[in-house]
């Protein structure tokens, strides 16, 4: 019985050193696991610091993005601006005749108005206007006035300022450059078709004025020569006769 409770003894023994040993295996794992843990917070709390940090650099790049977008919009804008406003200047070919064209004629047309007034002026050629029998400055500016009173003529001038005002602030607003050419061929247009016009029309009309002119010429002529003849015959017009029998 003593060799088997030494047996026992020793298995016992056996038995509490593998258990000692399986417990030192479960510390040693423990702690490698504990290890791992913190190893794996570790990298966790860097991990979380790296994304704040992208975060914060993803703010700044945005940040600077908005910056650069809004300044380059501002440059946009700005060359725009330049543009609409040099665009008269840097028009196409065409354009640019256009607004060559109509605006020698317009002031091919002012130039030829203000050289006939003046020749007529000059020649004594114009309408006495005003029936004073001399040619002088109102009867120049009621033909260049269109004979319109002094009240007529300020609210002209009321008008064309309201007008140049409002030609101004849609030139600023950059809307008006893009209808000028063609406005400016529809005027040129119009304006030769009433020089036309108005060419034949005067042409017909002065014809006519000669005509009408000779044949009150003729009129006068037969009535003088039938009232000579009249006249030398003794035969007098009513009136006459009872003007001479007055007399008598």
């Amino acid at each position: 019985s003593l060799q088997s409770a030494l047996r026992e003894h020793e298995r016992l023994k056996a038995e509490v050193e593998q258990a000692s040993a399986y417990r030192a295996q479960a510390r040693r794992e423990r702690d490698a696991a504990l290890a791992e843990v913190a190893q794996a917070r570790r990298v966790q709390a860097r991990a979380e610091a790296e994304a704040a940090s992208l975060r914060k650099e993803d703010a700044e790049l945005r940040r600077k993005s908005d910056l650069l977008v809004r300044r380059s919009l501002n440059a946009t804008e700005d060359a725009g601006e330049g543009d609409a406003e040099e665009q008269p200047f840097h028009a196409s070919a065409a354009r640019r005749w256009s607004y060559y064209i109509t605006g020698g004629f317009l002031v091919m047309v002012v130039l030829v108005k203000v050289i006939t007034t003046v020749r007529d002026f000059g020649m004594s050629t114009c309408a006495d206007a005003d029936g004073d029998g001399d040619l002088d400055i109102a009867d120049l500016k009621n033909r260049w006035c269109c004979n319109l009173s002094t009240s007529g003529l300020r609210n002209l001038a009321i008008i064309f300022t309201i007008a140049a005002a409002g030609f101004f602030g849609l030139w600023r607003a950059h809307i008006i450059q893009k209808f000028l050419a063609p406005i400016a061929m529809i005027a040129f247009v119009i304006t030769v078709l009433v020089a036309c016009v108005q060419t034949i029309v005067m042409d017909h009309w002065q014809r006519f004025m000669d005509k009408l002119s000779d044949f009150l010429g003729v009129a006068k002529r037969l009535e003088a020569a039938f009232s000579g003849q009249l006249d030398a015959m003794g035969v007098g017009t009513p009136g006459c006769s009872k003007a001479r029998g007055s007399a008598r």
